[in-house]
């Protein structure tokens, strides 16, 4: 019988069984000692919370909250140096602020050793119902956790601290780092705060800091926490990473490098929901190339091993949340699949301000990654890592969203990947460059006119998107398309139900056919250097469907099997208006007895009413020949058409 074993990354023991919450380990490395094909594995998380109401609004990262859940403490402004040896400026540049107009850069000079490094006054300030402490932070080296103390002081020149919180993280060089310092109880004495200093616990001789947005949060476990490490959705479903809290203005995060407010933000309705709030499971900063977790154990066929996470903190017996990784500073990455075999699930996770969410091994089969969100990340949602790269054989993706940074990739030669019921949204897009075998279907992406990206590839089939499609170099075919497309580098969209007027079509450099626009058999397009269409346009026999063709366009209107020796006659009716020129052709010097090289079998139309016209050739071999009709001058307002009914007599 397959075996259930139970993860708890904050509370757990290592040294414990594994097999029940009360046994629960802490780490999925230990869990991969343990568990064997077949098994799953339960990770705890957290469940959701809801606090008031909010207001969203479409591609803008702006969310207004219907009233403060926190205390600004700074947000503007040069601090006051601590001594002489600091010198402290509002910095609007490298880095670019992460809220308002500017950040506080705290330069140490040369003779700067330890002690107050600034302060700045707050006003007096009653915190006594909150609990934590928010706020960016930058360091142009890299320091070790507990180098630094923030102080809330009593005094206005942050001197007397009532509480002293270590910045109990390592801080990466030169990147910003959301950090939020938890005092593990209410700040009960903080009647009268009127200061916060930045303190150097040791020597930060010749170091520059840069802090912004400093916030007063309430308990981890209080419904309205909101801090900058918290995910916030309109709907407990779609989350976005906080940029920074000013009062009831909330921006959206994005990457390290985005400034205050440039969040590409939410895409949805406008309007005011629910707002519903999560916690991050574990917060840390890691070096590059590292993971938060290692799960090396491989299933088999048939015995799929499922990672689950999101199961609930009293008996992990339910799976009401999520599972949260946040990175604090896009540095570390979530968790590295390192079985060679594969046939692994990751389920239920969110990956927040990581490198990459998943590490993969080549040789991996049957992955799988369901119900989870990227958002924020600095790469790619899957890609190569340091210790990892795409699986050769694909993965299957499930209900997963990309968010904000986190773009959805698949890589070159490794054609065999299910993407299905999967969402893209503000920056994000579907990055395609292998064919999904498996499947590439029901997909949102909003991202603009690369929204779909699909390139490198031939003969890819995708169903039922939203968004905008981009190909290059590419043969793709869309069932049902509510979005625009560009065809680029000679490429060729045909996209089966294309919602008319729900993006632009671009196919200057390409060619983009539309077939049953609006569901309707009767809306057809080509689109190209020249464009053509059956909309409104009746056939010879004034019932049925006719194309219009504009100037320089071109379209193909019969493949027909032929027999060696035998006289082949396609007889099509078309009509032209009196200033165009337009000819049926077959293309010669693809088949022996079919035209030749630089000489194509052609008939002109010479009448501007309906007439029946002839193609004729005998070929000398068995061959498969395409006619196209064209409109080779003109004006711009003049037209070419062709019609049924078709007859071949061969």
């Amino acid at each position: 019988m397959p075996n259930t074993w139970y993860v708890d990354f904050n509370n757990g023991l290592d040294t414990n069984s594994g097999l029940s919450f009360a046994q629960r380990v802490k780490t999925l490395s230990k869990t991969a000692t343990l568990a064997a094909p077949g098994d799953s594995v339960r990770v705890m998380g957290n469940a959701s919370t809801s606090s008031g109401t909010a207001t969203w609004t479409n591609n803008s990262a702006l969310v207004t909250l219907s009233a403060a859940m926190n205390q600004l403490l700074y947000g503007d402004g040069a601090w006051t140096r601590g001594t002489t040896n600091v010198t402290c400026t509002a910095n609007t540049t490298a880095p670019a602020p992460k809220e308002g107009a500017n950040a506080c850069k705290m330069v140490c000079n040369a003779s700067f050793t330890n002690g107050k490094v600034a302060y700045w006054a707050t006003g007096t300030l009653n915190l006594t119902t909150y609990q934590q402490i928010t706020f960016w932070i930058q360091s142009s080296v890299a320091l070790a956790a507990g180098t630094l103390s923030l102080k809330l002081c009593s005094d206005t020149l942050g001197a007397t601290g009532v509480y002293t919180l270590p910045i109990n993280v390592a801080l990466t060089a030169n990147t910003w780092t959301a950090v939020t310092l938890n005092n593990g109880s209410a700040f009960t004495s903080a009647t009268s705060i009127k200061s916060i200093s930045l303190f150097a616990n040791t020597a930060v001789t010749s170091k520059t800091f840069v802090v912004d947005n400093v916030v007063a949060c309430k308990a981890p476990t209080a419904a309205n926490c909101l801090t900058l490490n918290t995910l916030i959705s309109p709907d407990s479903s779609t989350w976005y990473p906080v940029q920074s809290i000013n009062g009831t203005t909330v921006y959206l995060d994005e990457v390290a490098s985005t400034a205050s407010t440039a969040a590409t933000g939410y895409q949805g309705s406008t309007g005011s929901t629910t707002l519903s709030l999560l916690q991050p499971t574990q917060v840390s900063t890691g070096a590059s190339g590292s993971y938060f977790q290692t799960f090396s154990l491989s299933g088999s066929f048939g015995n799929q091993v499922t990672v689950s996470g999101g199961w609930d903190s009293v008996a992990m017996a339910t799976q009401s949340g999520w599972t949260t990784f946040d990175g604090m500073d896009w540095t570390i990455a979530g968790t590295n699949l390192t079985g060679s075999a594969g046939f692994v699930t990751i389920d239920h996770f969110n990956f927040v301000r990581c490198s990459y969410a998943l590490g993969v091994v080549a040789s991996a089969n049957s992955l799988v990654f369901s119900n989870s969100t990227c958002s924020g990340l600095a790469g790619f949602g899957i890609t190569k890592a340091a210790l990892s790269d795409f699986p050769k054989s694909g993965m299957t993706f499930f209900q997963c969203k990309f968010i904000n940074g986190a773009c959805f990739y698949v890589a070159p030669g490794c054609p065999g990947s299910t993407v299905a019921n999967c969402t893209a949204l503000g920056s994000s897009i579907f990055n395609i460059n292998a064919t999904c075998d498996g499947g590439f279907k029901n997909n949102i992406a909003l991202a603009g006119s690369t929204a779909f990206t699909f390139d490198l590839m031939n003969d890819f089939t995708a169903y039922n998107l939203t968004g905008s499609v981009y190909s290059g170099a590419v043969t793709a075919t869309i069932y049902g398309l509510t979005g625009g497309v560009t065809s680029a580098k000679g490429s060729e969209v045909i996209v089966y139900n294309w919602i008319s007027g729900s993006g632009s079509i671009n196919a200057a450099a390409g060619r983009v056919l539309l077939q049953r626009e609006d569901n309707n058999p009767l809306n057809n397009e080509v689109r190209s250097t020249g464009n053509a269409s059956t909309i409104g346009i009746s056939s010879a026999l004034s019932s049925g469907l006719a194309w219009e063709l504009t100037l320089n366009s071109s379209i193909k209107i019969g493949t027909i099997a032929c027999k060696s020796g035998i006289l082949t006659t396609i007889y099509y009716y078309a009509k032209k208006t009196s200033g165009a020129s337009s000819v049926f052709r077959v293309k010669g010097g693809r088949y022996a007895g079919v035209g030749s090289v630089g000489s194509d079998i052609s008939t002109t139309v010479s009448s501007t009413a309906w007439m029946q016209y002839a193609v004729s050739f005998t070929p000398s071999e068995n061959c498969v020949v395409d006619l196209f009709y064209e409109m080779t001058g003109g004006s711009g307002s003049d037209r070419a058409y062709v019609s049924g009914p078709v007859t071949v007599i061969s």
